[in-house]
Order: structure tokens, then sequence, then C-alpha cells
């Protein structure tokens, strides 16, 4: 059978081109290290890379969530802090008041009391730091507590005292965000129980250390209004304290709860990253052995084919 001599030169080239192709795809999956280039080359393998990918997507959003939450709840916590200590000011103070105590000294405690009047009210309207109202519950754009202070007048009466509660313009509600597939910790809390009572322990807080300092700064009130005025504002300081007390245990509950979930977050991430590996990359020193053996291969055909090529024999040929 005689020799077609475009059929040899066709077959030869399209050998040579399609391992220069191999090799082409094989250096850039070296350079890239990637075991597939393409989807459709190992479409099982990509799929699952996908399903992982998005899940470490989800991984990474969960430990930003945890970050702000440990976040929130540090300054939470912090604002807590200065309340539980400007409370227990105010209580032992109170506890310090005699009957027939110099009026000097009777001033001073007014402005200790009012002190702490202010400072807990500035608290209750703490913002963060996109200006959100961190006690107004889902109201964040609203400032939730007011109140008119009657101190330094006179107190308006004897006892019982005309009412002048403090307002409350947030609501119940408490903010939340997810850290992990389906856990959310929560990141506000509602103080209105510390402020306003709980129930038929209604106490106003804001009103009683009011009417404390109004009582201890006028030197008109009888020992009894005084002394009402003192009593109210105790109870008051003593509800609101227990009721701190809680919550700052229940938002040291959270952090725990965030470092656990930080640690299962990260072990997970860990796992599906080396699934994901096993999954898309390369095995290098595979590769690059493979690839030496094509490039001698091809090496080799393209000399065969340049030999062969310049005999004479191709001149009668075909």
């Amino acid at each position: 059978m005689r020799i077609s001599t475009s059929s040899f030169f066709n077959a030869t080239l399209s050998g040579i081109q399609d391992q220069q192709s191999q090799i082409a795809r094989l250096s850039q999956k070296v350079a890239e290290n990637k075991s597939y280039l393409a989807p459709k080359e190992a479409p099982i393998s990509a799929s699952r890379a996908l399903e992982l990918s998005n899940s470490l997507a989800l991984r990474e959003q969960y430990a930003a969530n945890q970050d702000k939450a440990e976040l929130a709840l540090k300054y939470e916590n912090t604002l807590l802090e200065r309340m539980y200590t400007a409370l227990g000011d105010a209580s032992a103070g109170l506890d310090s008041i005699v009957p027939g105590q110099d009026q000097s000294l009777r001033d001073q405690m007014a402005i200790r009391v009012s002190s702490v009047y202010n400072l807990l009210k500035d608290v209750g309207n703490s913002r963060d730091s996109q200006g959100n109202y961190i006690f107004a519950g889902h109201e964040s754009a609203t400032k939730p507590y007011s109140h008119t202070a009657t101190y330094p007048s006179a107190l308006p009466g004897t006892p019982p005292f005309a009412s002048n509660p403090a307002g409350y313009a947030g609501d119940t509600g408490t903010r939340s965000m997810a850290v992990e597939n389906g856990r959310q910790v929560q990141t506000s809390d509602d103080l209105s129980p510390l402020f306003l009572g709980d129930g038929s322990d209604a106490q106003d807080l804001l009103q009683a250390l009011d009417y404390a300092a109004a009582a201890l700064n006028d030197d008109t009130a009888s020992e009894a209004t005084l002394q009402s005025a003192l009593d109210t504002a105790s109870a008051a300081l003593d509800r609101a304290l227990d009721v701190l007390q809680g919550l700052q245990t229940r938002v040291a509950g959270r952090f725990i709860e965030i470092g656990d979930l930080r640690t299962t977050t990260t072990q997970l991430k860990t796992a599906e990253q080396n699934a994901l590996a096993d999954l898309s990359e390369l095995d290098t020193t595979a590769a690059i052995i493979e690839l030496q053996q094509r490039q001698t291969n091809l090496e080799a055909s393209q000399q065969t084919f340049a030999l062969v090529s310049s005999l004479s024999l191709f001149s009668y040929l075909g």
C-alpha cells in the first residue's frame, strides 16, 4: 500500500499539536495550582468544590458576625459596669444619710445623687458607632429615655409626691446576629425593667433618684418627707442592682457562647478548606513529572518528524 505524504504530515502534525495543547494546559494547571481548569473536566469535583466554596464564604460571614457581636457585647458590658458602679455609689451614699444632718452635707449628697441620675440617663440613651440607640429595642433611631428633672428645684409637695415619670420611646425588642448555622446571639438588651420597674414592682428609677436629690437639696423638707424620698430611692436602687446583676450574667453567658462558636467555626473552616484543597488543588510533584515526560515525548516526536520528512523518499512517495 502506498503511503500518502499528506496523510503522514496531517497525522503527525495533529499528534504534535495535541501534545503541545496538553502541555500548555498542564503548564497552566501547574501555574494556577489547579487540578482542573474547567468544571467539565471534573464535573463531580467541580460541583462539590462550589458547595464548599459557598459554605466557606458563609463561614467567613459567621466569623465576621461573631467579631461584631462580641464588640457590641463588650461595649454594652462596659456601659452596664458604669451603671453598676454608679448605682452602688448612690446606694451607699443614701445609706449614709442620718436625720438632722448638716444641710451642706445634704447638698453635697444631692449633687452626688443627681450625678448618678444624669449618668444613668446618658447610659440609657447611649448610641453605637453607627448612631443607633443601643437600649431602644427595635426603635434604634429613637432616643429611648426621657425625664424632666425636678432637682435642683424643691420637691413637689409632700408624700405621696406628684408623679413625674420617666418616658420610654423604645420597645421591648432586642437585636440578634447570626453567628453560626442556625445560631443567633442576642447583641442588645431591654433596660426598661431596670429603669421603669417590672410588673407590680414598677418603681421609676430616674424619678426616685431625682426626688431624692430634690429632697436632700430642699432645706424646707421635713424629716418625714426626706425619709420617704430616700426610702423610695433606696428601694429603686436595690431593685435596679438586682436587675442589673442578672443582665450582666446573661451578657457574660453570651461571651462564652461566642467563644465556643468561634472555635467551632474555625474547625469547620479548616475542614472545609482542606476538603476544597483536595478537590481543586493540583498534585504539583506528579504534575511536574508528567509535564517533563510529555515535553520529552513531544521533543522526540518533533525530531522524528523532522528526520522522516527530510528523507529523499518523500520526493517520490505519494
